[in-house]
């Protein structure tokens, strides 16, 4: 009778657990606002973009610096040329840039794209109807030097109360007033997608986790966003970015609260394929079940921020090894890294193919898949996208 008791609760707690899993996987993500209770109505719109990009499986796709320069070309004014287009017929539906320098009041950023040209691409970008997303390699405020010095001590330095605060406030400013010049035709601030302090969780970078403790990058994020928010842009969406994670535990440690980021995502890169296909496809397969369970949990979208193959040794990557992973589940949107052409020690950057570029038609059939969404796609709608890509 014993036995037969403890085996009936062992039983029923069995079923209970089972429901619980059903339940959370059952869990669908429910719209909602931004952080920011003075959204703007742009970034109140650009929010339930994104949200619904996520509820219906669509895929985002984008480029950073797309409008900058490209393989073998940089761009003129007005002529507004990307390798994005030109390999796959279409416009991105999301286009990168990054404000690292601009708190030293450079002319140009780290990767030598004029402040005033990227100004005039945003615009350009928000006149067709793309979507645009802004990262920071900023400068450390407590030495003044480059985003990927870590040195000792910076975080107690640079939070309020510390030495370096005044600096951190100035480089702020800087980026705050170049943001306040980003207007569309009708004198509105363009909504934008606000990635700062990305890749926490690295060790490369000195706001990443080897440098502050998850109270201290706590406290850097919230003054960040009330920061900007006292500036008047409330036309910011706030994105969390992750590197390296091995649970669900690890993406959150650092994570500010749902009140303060209204996105969260992962960055992950592919290397040396073909021979590393198959793993990367499991890593992101892992890091997705990880980002998906978390939106559920936080009622808050989720993405790839960065990806990508640099200059695509395998031709057929696009619709044979990333299709494949961005379905079941699937992120609200990826950006690919930027098209840097020729660097200083002879060798090509880019991670989407030019013209000509063996990999181009295989990405022109990637962008065409049911699920992706480009300029074209956001604008008419023409794709069914609940298409699913199996393996």
């Amino acid at each position: 009778m014993r036995l037969r008791t403890r085996f009936l609760f062992w039983f029923i707690g069995l079923l209970i657990l089972v429901a619980e899993n059903i339940s959370a996987q059952k869990k669908i993500f429910a719209p909602g606002l931004p952080t920011d209770p003075a959204a703007s109505p742009g970034a109140v719109s650009l929010y339930r973009t994104i949200q619904s990009l996520q509820k219906n499986k669509q895929v985002l796709i984008g480029h950073q610096d797309a409008l900058a320069y490209g393989v073998g070309w940089k761009q003129t004014d007005g002529e507004w040329k990307n390798d994005f287009e030109e390999s796959s017929g279409e416009f991105p539906g999301l286009v990168g840039f990054d404000l690292g320098e601009l708190e030293l009041d450079q002319p140009v950023n780290l990767d030598k794209v004029p402040f005033d040209q990227m100004r005039k691409a945003i615009q350009e970008c928000a006149r067709r109807g793309s979507i645009i997303t802004l990262s920071w390699h900023g400068h450390n405020p407590f030495n003044g030097k480059n985003a990927w010095d870590t040195t000792d001590q910076t975080f107690p330095s640079v939070l309020p109360g510390g030495e370096a605060h005044p600096r951190l406030q100035a480089y702020m400013k800087s980026l705050a007033g170049f943001m306040k010049t980003l207007k569309d035709d009708k004198g509105q601030l363009i909504p934008i997608l606000f990635r700062p302090y990305h890749e926490l969780t690295g060790n490369w970078f000195w706001w990443c986790t080897n440098s502050a403790s998850p109270q201290q990058f706590t406290e850097l994020w919230k003054w960040t966003h009330q920061f900007f928010r006292s500036e008047g842009l409330h036309n910011l969406i706030w994105v969390y970015n992750v590197a390296w994670f091995n649970s669900g535990k690890d993406v959150l440690r650092y994570f500010p609260g749902k009140g303060e980021a209204d996105i969260i995502s992962y960055d992950h890169y592919a290397f040396d394929a073909p021979a590393n296909n198959a793993r990367y496809q499991e890593e992101i397969r892992f890091k997705n079940r990880v980002m998906d369970s978390l939106s559920r949990q936080l009622q808050l979208p989720w993405a790839i921020a960065e990806t990508g193959l640099e200059r695509i040794p395998d031709s057929t990557w696009f619709t044979s090894v990333l299709a494949p992973i961005l379905q079941k589940p699937a992120p609200a949107f990826v950006l690919f890294w930027r098209n840097a052409g020729l660097q200083e020690n002879g060798n090509l950057h880019y991670y989407v193919p030019y013209k000509g570029h063996p990999a181009a038609g295989n990405f022109r059939s990637f962008i065409r898949m049911p699920f992706t969404v480009t300029l074209q796609d956001l604008n008419q709608g023409r794709k069914s996208k609940s298409t699913t890509i199996k393996n």
